[in-house]
């Protein structure tokens, strides 16, 4: 994945051996992304209905 955008700040990334298997090693998995006055969030991530609850 490409973060691209002038307010997009990367929090945190993949790293380690898991994320190299699963080709992830580097890549961005929460970002952080203002607009006007308001936020976003993403969370990079494989989740099951089971998990989010």
């Amino acid at each position: 994945m490409t973060v691209a955008g002038p307010h997009v700040q990367v929090l945190a990334s993949y790293a380690g051996e898991e994320a190299d298997e699963w080709e992830l090693d580097g890549m961005a998995a929460i970002t952080r992304n203002t607009y006007g006055e308001g936020e976003a969030y993403f969370l990079g991530c494989d989740l099951g209905v089971s998990d989010l609850t």
